[in-house]
């Protein structure tokens, strides 16, 4: 609802629920993730390659949808900074 004009909005949304970086860890677990990025480091970029087709899959899908924006997002950092540094 509109607060100045009382209309009632209408959007469609598409969210998609993250991107590569946390749908790693999500399937990996967060320690294991960031291991990962250390000890296993051909096994993490290949898993990156993987996770960055599926999005850009589920990209070209929403595409075809009927939305007026596509919310994505990742998380790289916390409230004290980045979880991994330069």
């Amino acid at each position: 609802m509109n607060r100045d004009t009382g209309r009632k909005l209408n959007w469609r949304i598409a969210d998609e629920m993250g991107l590569p970086w946390w749908q790693s860890w999500y399937v990996r677990g967060f320690e294991n993730t960031l291991m990962d990025c250390v000890a296993e480091e051909d096994f993490y970029i290949e898993l990156l390659d993987r996770m960055s087709r599926l999005t850009l899959d589920i990209i070209e899908e929403c595409a075809g949808i009927p939305a007026d924006a596509i919310m994505m997002g990742d998380d790289w950092g916390n409230q004290r900074g980045v979880f991994i540094g330069p």
